[in-house]
Parts: structure tokens; C-alpha cells; sequence
């Protein structure tokens, strides 16, 4: 209560005074509560938030209670109805900020939304099974039984989920639109998109006809090469995303046996797998492993590269 006026607080707020200054600071960052205190003083008062831990560790934080706290903060929130394509299984809804969404997906109980984050690679663009070309950079938060995502870069928005949910546990990298999904979910992930994202970063590839291995590593599917400052990149494109998973399955741990086929890396082999490709990159250029991972995660096998690739 501060006289006649009540205020639920999102985060624990600061109250200092110094001469004919009242300074208020809702929020936990250890850097601007230092900085306040090195010029007012300690704090006369210190709340806690509306949304902190209650007793199970389980939030009461909902997406009404989350458009409330946007709005106390001075965003104009409005509840959107609900998610076209969710990313993940707890109830969906959507907040439009200014014309820009955020996506709020509320579990049974905290622990629940953990095991959903869990599934979040570290470049946001791969969430379980789902693939997502970002066309701004994601941001991923969960506070007890929610996980919000918003996409953008608003500075007035990621302050005010920073300030209500804590800091995102992963934040991506946008380089394209959304991608549109198949009917069975699946990204339409392609070469071409993964040409584009390289073109982005900066690399200059072009596409090569001539395939460096001599024989392809997966058969019955499309291969296509692309050559960046002189290193070949191998693309293959499998009917979907289930199939290309199944054929990542056929790579063993040391990434020198695909299948029934062995080969003898000259350079490190790094292998993706997103949505329906399957992509290959023996090298260890810091460039061009940063733009395969924001494009399509981690690598699912990293091999070591000890010989030139043999002849079968």
C-alpha cells in the first residue's frame, strides 16, 4: 500500500529517499540495486512481487495475470486469443504488445513447464520435435508453470518480461519468416532457406555440383552441395522429418560410419539434423559452424577428422 493505493508487484520493489527524492525500483538485478544503493542508500522499504515462489515452488502466474503485470508496467497488453501453431503441449495463449505477440503456455505445475524448457535447444530453433526459422530472435522465459516466447526485439517489452519472469533461459537468433508447417507438423526446412541463412551471416556460399566425398552418405534422397571459402557443406533433403531422423539414427558416435558406408574425415565431421534435412560439414571454421548451429541447433554427432576421405 503506498496512502490509498494498492499494487500487486511483479517483481519486489525498492523504495529509497534522499533529500526531495523518492526513488522505486521493482526488480531483482543485483547491478541496478547496487548503483541505487551506492547514490541514495540502503533502501527504506523492500516488497516482495506478486509473482514470487509460494509454498511447493509453484507460481501462481497465469496469461491474465501476466497481461496485468505488462500493463502495471505500462505496456499496452492485450490477451490475443489462442496459438495457431503451439510449440508446446501446456495451454496456449497469446499477448499482443503493439502490434507484437508473445506466446504464453501455462502447464500443471512447474515442474512440468521444466521438462517443456528442457526441450528448448540453446538457438531456440529447434523446440522437441518442431523446427521454427525465427524471423526475429526468440526469447524463451519460464517462471513456475508458464514458458513465454516472444520473438522481437523490443527493448520497452524484453525490460518488462525481464522485470515479471526473470531472465530467458534462451534466447535465439532470427533469420527468417516462420516457416510454414506440413499438415503432420513437419518444418518445411530446405535447402534453399539454408543457403539464405548463410548469405546472411555473411558467408558467401555458392552452390557446388561436384560432390568432395565421391559417394553420398544417404541414398534415395536429394543432395545438394554448397561450397563456402572452399569447405563443402552437404545438404540432403529426405521426404520428412521422420525420415530424416532415422537416417540421423544410422550415424554412429564417432560420425566415420553412416549406415553401411565408412569414411575417413580429413577435418572434424559436425551432422544436423532439422526438420526433413540431414546436413554434413567436415572443418572446424568458427564462421561457418556459428551459422549452421543458429540455423539448425547443435550438431547431433561431432566426429574427428583423421585421413582424406577414401574411395569405397
Amino acid at each position: 500500500m503506498i496512502g490509498n493505493l494498492a499494487i500487486d508487484w511483479a517483481k519486489p520493489p525498492h523504495f529509497y529517499q534522499s533529500g526531495g527524492l523518492v526513488v522505486l525500483y521493482a526488480g531483482e538485478s543485483e547491478e541496478i540495486l547496487g548503483a541505487l544503493e551506492d547514490a541514495l542508500g540502503a533502501p527504506f522499504v523492500v516488497g516482495s512481487g506478486l509473482f514470487g515462489p509460494i509454498p511447493d515452488g509453484e507460481a501462481a502466474l497465469d496469461l491474465e495475470q501476466l497481461v496485468e503485470a505488462l500493463e502495471m508496467i505500462g505496456l499496452p497488453a492485450v490477451a490475443a486469443g489462442a496459438v495457431d501453431n503451439p510449440l508446446f503441449a501446456g495451454t496456449p495463449g497469446l499477448i499482443e504488445v503493439d502490434g507484437e505477440q508473445i506466446q504464453v503456455y501455462v502447464f500443471e505445475s512447474a515442474e512440468a513447464a521444466q521438462e517443456a524448457a528442457a526441450t528448448v535447444n540453446p538457438t531456440g530453433n529447434i523446440i522437441g520435435n518442431i523446427s521454427v526459422d525465427w524471423a526475429e530472435p526468440p526469447h524463451f522465459y519460464q517462471s513456475g508453470p508458464v514458458i513465454v516466447v516472444y520473438a522481437g526485439e523490443s527493448d520497452e517489452i524484453l525490460r518488462a518480461l525481464a522485470s515479471t519472469l526473470g531472465d530467458p533461459f534462451v534466447v535465439g537468433s532470427g533469420l527468417f519468416g516462420p516457416i510454414d508447417e506440413t499438415p503432420e507438423g513437419e518444418a518445411d526446412l530446405s535447402a534453399e532457406q539454408l543457403l539464405a541463412a548463410l548469405e546472411a551471416a555473411g558467408l558467401a556460399p555458392e552452390v557446388d555440383g561436384e560432390d568432395g566425398l565421391g559417394n553420398p552418405l544417404f541414398t534415395g534422397v536429394t543432395l545438394e552441395m554448397l561450397n563456402v571459402k572452399g569447405e563443402q557443406i552437404h545438404v540432403y533433403t529426405f521426404e520428412s522429418a521422420e525420415a530424416a531422423q532415422e537416417a540421423a539414427a544410422t550415424v554412429n558416435a564417432e560420425g566415420n560410419i553412416i549406415g553401411n558406408v565408412t569414411v575417413d574425415w580429413a577435418e572434424p565431421p559436425h551432422f544436423y539434423q532439422a526438420g526433413p534435412l540431414v546436413v554434413v560439414y567436415a572443418g572446424e571454421t568458427g564462421e561457418v559452424l556459428s551459422a549452421l548451429q543458429a540455423t539448425l541447433g547443435e550438431p547431433f554427432v561431432v566426429g574427428s577428422g583423421l585421413f582424406g576421405p577414401i574411395d569405397e
